[in-house]
């Protein structure tokens, strides 16, 4: 046995960064397993909303022909006072 406790000290942290290191290099590992698994899922799910999104917009984004302008297209009325004073 050794009597030096920085002997000790030394050799406990070592087995304990040594272990860290090893849940860490575990757990990048998983995250990407996982990553890979539902990676796919979410960009197949995106792709269709934004087709369903590009749809839905289509009728709006359709600009109005040259001949048309925002004055000859708006109906125009005369305002009327409710009442006078």
């Amino acid at each position: 046995m050794d009597t030096n406790p920085d002997k000790k000290f030394i050799n406990l942290f070592m087995i304990v960064m040594g272990s860290l290191v090893v849940i860490a290099i575990g757990l990048v590992f998983l995250a990407k397993n996982i990553a890979s698994n539902t990676q796919e899922v979410y960009i197949q799910e995106e792709i269709a909303e934004h087709q369903k999104a590009t749809a839905q917009a289509e009728p709006i984004s359709q600009p109005a022909p040259a001949s048309e302008t925002v004055q000859s297209t708006a109906k125009t009325e005369q305002i009327k006072p409710v009442a006078t004073l």
